[in-house]
């Protein structure tokens, strides 16, 4: 509830809050001189009553003097009924010296209620007491007066008043309605007033408000509150009138530079559309080029594939035709022979151990060229073909580290496969033996020192639809740096000796693009590389029949 009011006390325009505090310090200030006032009365009331009943009680004292002296009740009691005159009296009483009621009087309207005090206080139990000495006491809605009787030295008796309170009651009352109707007045007065003076301050605000409220809903910064007063609401309308007047020339500027501004990014944009059309023409053309140049890779690679394989082919065959050469050189011999009549039985038998041995190793090296050639093909045909059949991959890897023999041997690296060999699965064989060819030679150019040989061990396996391989050297590794950037065209350490750097990406585009797998590289100084390749491919029931 107090919270409420505090509330709509704080929301409530300047002019109501003007009004109330005006009206309230009033209203405070008259109450607290009221109450101050009503306390002062009450106080005086109440002494001045008092006092009343002391002098009252002197001159009672002073006239049953005589009674006292004499015993003379009927006296006493006649001088006390003089009090009936007084209303607001209730009790009177005189004791005699040894402080026994000597005569009493008891107004007509309490006389069922009210008695004279058995024993009244302050009675000096030696008959003695100062002329001086009296009390009196203020108890609930009554007031009393104790007075001693003296002639003289000689204390001869006490007088005992006691009266009601309804003359303060009636005050109080009184001042009460005198009071409520002066707060009302002055209320109305004060409310009156602050009605008509609170304009001279809320004038100049609701007219800067209204200033305000224009320039909020109509943007007009030219708009200028008006200046009543040389006080401080006139202070505060030249800093509001100041504030308007940087504000619109702020704006005039922004809208300035704005203008300024848009005629930059208009010719800003016009020249970023033609340099990124140029950016988008290189971008296009570095694309053919990356295209041109992964090609050329691919192609260098075959090339090389032949002519590491034709350097091979060319050792059997020179055997094969040495062999040839040799036998028709025997051949010719023992022809001449024959013809001649001189052929013994042990020239015939050396030729034809002659001939068996060359025979056979004719035999033995043609079957080794086309073991060769074999392998050439069909890897050859894979990689410029690129399309989908089924092929047992156990028997497919090796075709292609056979076909990769010529740049291991010359180092000594050997190439140890795990894979099963009845694992029988559709993909594309053209394109994995382009990643085991690129991770090959890889190692052999990057992972190898020279005259060291290296162990290579390509792990294969089947789970769940998918060919998991495993590639691993036990060469020197990579540094941090060199694997973020693995897989990035054309990086490559060996740049100088005639390295492209994009044989890892290419790697990289066909286990990710073209067989929708992936891979992953893991590498540190000293402990050789593995990569972790992962594709799809389906299985073939020629592994389940086999």
């Amino acid at each position: 509830m107090f919270a409420s009011v505090i509330t709509t006390i704080r929301d409530a325009s300047i002019r109501k809050k003007l009004i109330l505090l005006i009206i309230t310090i009033s209203t405070s200030i008259l109450l607290f001189a009221s109450l101050l006032q009503l306390v002062y009365g009450i106080y005086y009331s109440k002494n001045a009553l008092a006092n009343e009943l002391t002098i009252t009680a002197n001159v009672l004292g002073d006239q049953s003097i005589a009674a006292l002296e004499f015993f003379d009740q009927e006296s006493a009691s006649g001088t006390l009924a003089s009090l009936k005159q007084n209303n607001s009296l209730r009790v009177a009483c005189i004791y005699d010296a040894n402080g026994e009621i000597f005569a009493t009087y008891l107004h007509a309207d309490h006389k069922q209620t009210e008695t004279c005090p058995a024993h009244p206080d302050h009675l000096d139990h030696a008959g003695h007491a100062d002329q001086s000495n009296h009390s009196d006491h203020l108890s609930g809605h009554n007031i009393s007066v104790l007075q001693h009787i003296s002639r003289g030295e000689t204390h001869i008796g006490m007088i005992y008043l006691e009266s009601d309170l309804k003359r303060v009651e009636q005050f109080i009352m009184q001042y009460l309605v005198y009071a409520v109707f002066l707060i009302v007045f002055i209320v109305g007065i004060a409310w009156f007033l602050s009605a008509r003076l609170q304009y001279m301050i809320s004038a100049p605000l609701f007219h800067l408000v209204e200033t305000a409220q224009q320039f909020s809903k109509k943007q007009d910064y030219s708009v200028r509150a008006v200046k009543e007063s040389e006080d401080e609401l006139g202070t505060l309308v030249d800093a509001f009138n100041e504030m308007l007047s940087k504000i619109q020339y702020r704006d005039t500027e922004l809208n300035r530079l704005n203008e300024e501004l848009e005629q930059k990014v208009e010719l800003r944009t016009a020249e970023l559309r033609t340099i990124n059309t140029d950016l988008t023409d290189s971008l296009e053309k570095l694309k053919q080029t990356q295209d041109y140049l992964v090609q050329s890779e691919k192609m260098a690679a075959l090339g090389g594939l032949v002519a590491g394989v034709a350097h091979e082919i060319n050792t059997p065959v020179g055997v094969g035709m040495l062999a040839a050469s040799h036998l028709k050189k025997h051949v010719d011999e023992y022809h001449e022979r024959y013809e001649q009549g001189v052929l013994t039985r042990s020239d015939f038998e050396a030729f034809l151990n002659t001939t068996l041995e060359s025979t056979q190793l004719l035999l033995s090296n043609l079957k080794r060229a086309a073991d060769l050639i074999h392998s050439f093909k069909q890897v050859a045909v894979d990689q410029s073909s690129g399309e989908q059949r089924y092929f047992s991959l156990r028997q497919y890897l090796e075709e292609v580290v056979q076909s990769l023999r010529p740049k291991l041997k010359h180092d000594h690296h050997q190439v140890v496969i795990d894979c099963p060999d009845k694992l029988y699965i559709q993909s594309y064989p053209g394109l994995l033996s382009q990643v085991i060819s690129n991770l090959v030679i890889n190692s052999s150019l990057h992972a190898f020192e020279k005259g060291n040989p290296g162990t290579i061990q390509i792990t294969a396996s089947y789970t769940d639809g998918k060919v998991q391989l495993r590639y691993t050297d036990n060469g020197k590794g990579m540094t941090p740096e060199n694997l973020k950037q693995i897989f990035d065209p054309f990086f490559t350490t060996k740049r100088a000796e005639g390295g492209s750097g994009l044989g890892m990406h290419v790697v990289y585009n066909i286990v990710i693009k073209n067989l929708g797998g992936t891979i992953h590289c893991d590498s540190k100084p000293g402990e050789g590389v593995v990569f972790d390749i992962t594709f799809p491919a389906e299985d073939h029931p020629v592994q389940h029949n086999s």
